[in-house]
């Protein structure tokens, strides 16, 4: 039996996804690592409207994957969508990043930096908001 039926489609969501990351993590990782390098690119371009969709395809991708990145994909639509002034959309992506990591772990003090700019950052444009 190929890789490809070694997933049962016809299981219930738990179960399918759990194979699913199983059999393809590494495959999965990958392509986050590309569709994420792209939207960068393309957000360096100014094709920023492109960078979201990619980003969103990587972090839906994600999802089949215990990444550290969804984090950073999370701070990447943040700031892409400041650079839109979409404040709102800033805000629920910064939101869903702080709730992806942990923020008391020394580790992740990079991350907390980059998020506390953010967040001063959207304190400054929320009348943009209203």
């Amino acid at each position: 039996m190929d890789s490809l039926h070694s997933v049962n489609v016809q299981t219930d969501p738990v179960t399918f996804t759990a194979a699913l990351k199983e059999q393809f993590s590494h495959e999965i990782n990958q392509m986050v690592d590309i569709f994420f390098s792209r939207a960068v690119w393309e957000a360096a371009q100014g094709m920023l409207y492109s960078a979201i969709a990619d980003s969103m395809f990587a972090l839906n991708l994600a999802e089949y994957h215990e990444s550290c990145s969804r984090a950073y994909l999370l701070g990447f639509l943040a700031q892409v969508n400041v650079d839109l002034n979409d404040i709102k959309k800033a805000a629920f992506w910064l939101n869903r990043g702080w709730e992806s990591f942990d923020s008391s772990d020394p580790d992740n003090e990079d991350l907390v930096e980059s998020f506390q700019y953010l967040e001063d950052l959207l304190s400054g444009e929320e009348w943009k908001a209203l």
